[in-house]
């Protein structure tokens, strides 16, 4: 049994596949015993928070000491550089800095990552914010989907998304709508700039802190820890109460240790509550059926496609899913998502088009395919796709 869980684990934004037995079995349980009832927030934490969680400021996450931030305010004032864009003139900084930066997998605050020069995108992130703090420049967060990478350890897989953070001129505000389009209103700070990235959508403050507490319990989750992972997640539900990555991961973890009323209210609240994910989607019907719930777990289901994901490579994965159990139906609708989450993938167009096809709507299965082809210019994948709509092609005129 596969359950998932997001989390950002650099503000890469990691989900994680936590690998599960269920032991034991259910009886299906008839219609009548299927009730709806109003879900309630997390139960309080068994225990008490460590102590350096219970003192932890998340405001100082992105505090400077003061000889990091004299050495910036140094570079940032000088007469030479008051010339360049003050957005520009720290990202110019940072690339300085990165020079001898070393990428690791650590998640930092901003004046450890500063000190031992080192940290994973979630510590740079927080290093952008407090530099920005610290001359009164304004940052955004936005969610960057990415093709998923795959990591195992400790029967945990863990599936790799992306947030990058923009720091704004002085002259626009970040929420503002011509912030998305005045050329060279913002710098784009980022480890591993793609074209293959589908920008998403904002992330909020909070939740941005509510991530670095996320990522530390998903580093205890990974040396199962799961007491130790659960203070951090209340942390971060502290910051953020209806965050569904966070939510997900308490239910997943409540799961593991046993509490299985605990787990399914957590999930129901998330369902309710924290605007949609289709990683908590997925992991509360697996566990209703798994229970022998089985007509609750197909009602959540259905409702996949109302989830408010913007992730394509989910729907993506979703989609293939499907496809393998030859439901053409329910993968041609995950890959329409997957196409309205991430138009320019040429992936969502060559799965929607396979999907048409075998459901036999030729003339939709050959634009799509047209569309694959004509997204896939460069890649791999070109040529198959070249002579898939040639077949297409012959067929429809046919």
């Amino acid at each position: 049994m596969v359950f998932k869980i997001r989390q950002p684990f650099y503000i890469k934004v990691f989900i994680l596949l936590v690998v599960m037995m269920l032991t034991g079995c259910a009886s299906k349980p008839n219609s009548n015993q299927v009730t709806a009832y109003k879900p309630t927030p997390p139960p309080p934490l068994r225990g008490e928070l460590p102590t350096h969680l219970n003192k932890s400021n998340p405001e100082g996450l992105f505090s400077l000491n003061e000889l990091q931030r004299s050495q910036f305010h140094a570079f940032f004032y000088d007469e030479d550089n008051t010339d360049i864009a003050p957005h520009k003139r720290l990202a110019h900084y940072l690339e300085s800095q990165m020079s001898s930066f070393d990428y690791k997998g650590r998640t930092l605050k901003a004046s450890q990552a500063m000190d031992e020069m080192e940290g994973n995108c979630l510590s740079l992130a927080i290093v952008t914010a407090g530099l920005a703090q610290s001359v009164g420049l304004k940052v955004q967060y936005r969610r960057v989907n990415t093709p998923p990478i795959y990591q195992r350890k400790n029967n945990i897989l863990t599936l790799s998304s992306h947030v990058q953070t923009r720091v704004f001129s002085p002259n626009v505000p970040p929420h503002s709508d011509f912030a998305n389009i005045i050329l060279g209103s913002y710098a784009v700070i980022d480890y591993f700039p793609s074209s293959e990235y589908v920008v998403g959508k904002r992330v909020a403050q909070k939740d941005a802190i509510a991530m670095y507490y996320q990522n530390l319990a998903a580093e205890k989750m990974m040396k199962n820890q799961m007491q130790e992972a659960l203070a951090y997640l209340y942390k971060g539900l502290s910051i953020a109460p209806q965050n569904a990555s966070l939510l997900n991961a308490v239910a997943v973890v409540y799961k593991r240790q046993g509490f299985l009323k605990d787990a399914l209210n957590v999930f129901a609240y998330g369902v309710e509550y924290s605007g949609g994910s289709l990683v908590l989607f997925e992991n509360y019907a697996q566990l209703l059926a798994s229970i022998g719930r089985v007509e609750e777990a197909e009602e959540i289901a259905d409702k996949y496609s109302f989830v408010d994901d913007d992730n394509p490579f989910v729907w993506l994965d979703l989609a293939a899913e499907k496809e393998k159990k030859g439901n053409w139906r329910k993968a041609s609708a995950y890959y329409r998502k997957a196409v309205e989450m991430g138009p320019y993938l040429h992936e969502s167009h060559f799965g929607l088009a396979k999907s048409y096809s075998a459901l036999g709507k030729e003339a939709a299965a050959l634009r799509h395919m047209k569309k694959a082809t004509a997204l896939a210019r460069y890649e791999e994948e070109q040529p198959l796709y070249s002579k898939k709509l040639v077949m297409m092609k012959h067929l429809h005129r046919g």
